[in-house]
């Protein structure tokens, strides 16, 4: 019976401790897995936030994109206006330092400084062709016909004038001006005439005379276009000197010599 009693009581500390071990064992298989799920859990907590963050980032980023995109539109638009005004402030200030410049030069022609104004007449020339300003052009190709015929320069005053006339030729809007660049033409060949005739050159000088005519007939046609009546006028005015005096030195050509009984 105690034989029996013994083998029965370590039977049964055996189940016992086999029991415990399975216990223990399911205990820590618990343990473990509640671990797990606590840190599954907080992956996933963290893989949410790191999501939402990414999302939020994204759109941060895309909306700062966006405003340095349209930042960048806005500052290509005031730099081509600011280029705008620039370049309109240049231009004024060139159109201020010419009209002074102009200015100056027919002052020295005025006060007979005529070295002074054509040096100040060519500076405005070679702007006035860089810039394609043909009526300027031509304007300053007759200031310098002036300046050569006081100097007496007949054929460069002709040099000029031509050159005005043949720019104003080309633009029918340009009648007028170009009425007076042939004015000017008329009075150079009566000019220049009368230079002949006081030289006792008579047949030149008529010769000089009959162009004056001529020129101041075209410049009464471009003046009539320009509905200028002040200008034809003018032109009549000098139309008929021209002719008063090519009519009386072809009379002293035609005189028979003196001492010429016929």
């Amino acid at each position: 019976y105690l034989r029996a009693s013994r083998q029965l009581s370590e039977t049964k500390a055996k189940e016992n401790q086999e029991r415990e071990q399975r216990l223990e064992q399911e205990a820590k298989t618990a343990r473990l897995f509640r671990k797990l799920t606590k840190l599954i859990g907080t992956v996933t907590v963290l893989g949410a936030v790191a999501l939402t963050l990414a999302v939020v980032l994204g759109l941060q980023a895309r909306t700062a994109r966006k405003q340095a995109e349209g930042n960048a539109i806005e500052l290509a638009k005031l730099n081509v206006y600011l280029e705008q005004q620039y370049a309109e402030l240049n231009a004024r200030d060139r159109k201020i330092e010419q009209a002074s410049l102009l200015s100056q030069a027919y002052t020295s022609l005025g006060f007979g400084k005529l070295d002074e104004a054509e040096a100040k007449f060519r500076r405005l020339l070679q702007t006035y062709e860089e810039q394609r300003d043909l009526p300027a052009v031509a304007r300053t190709h007759t200031s310098l016909g002036d300046i050569a015929l006081k100097r007496g320069l007949y054929p460069a005053s002709k040099d000029e004038y031509d050159k005005a006339v043949q720019i104003l030729i080309k633009e029918p809007t340009l009648s007028n001006q170009l009425g007076q660049a042939l004015s000017k033409t008329a009075m150079l060949y009566f000019e220049w005439g009368k230079n002949r005739e006081e030289d006792k050159d008579l047949n030149d000088a008529a010769k000089k005379y009959k162009t004056s005519i001529s020129f101041y007939n075209k410049a009464k046609d471009a003046f009539k276009k320009a509905d200028n009546q002040v200008g034809v006028r003018e032109a009549t005015s000098g139309y008929n000197e021209a002719g008063k005096h090519y009519d009386d030195v072809q009379a002293e050509l035609t005189k028979p010599p003196e001492g010429n009984s016929n």
